[in-house]
C-alpha cells in the first residue's frame, strides 16, 4: 500500500473513531512520516469525503 493510501485509510479510521485529524495525531499513530506525505493524504481524504457527500445528495 502506498503511503498516500495508508494515510487516507488512517484518516478514515480516525474519523470513524471520532478523533481529530491533525498532523501530530497522524504522526503519532504512524510513528513517522513526512509533513508533505501526510498533507497529501489528508487532502485526498477530504476530497473523497466531499465527493461521497455530493454523490449522497443525488440519491433519494
Amino acid at each position: 500500500m502506498a503511503v498516500h493510501d495508508e494515510i487516507v485509510a488512517l484518516c478514515t479510521e480516525m474519523d470513524a473513531a471520532g478523533e481529530r485529524i491533525t498532523y501530530d495525531a497522524i504522526l503519532a499513530r504512524r510513528g513517522g512520516g513526512s509533513r508533505r506525505d501526510i498533507a497529501k493524504g489528508v487532502r485526498a481524504w477530504r476530497k473523497a469525503r466531499i465527493v461521497d457527500a455530493i454523490d449522497g445528495m443525488h440519491e433519494v
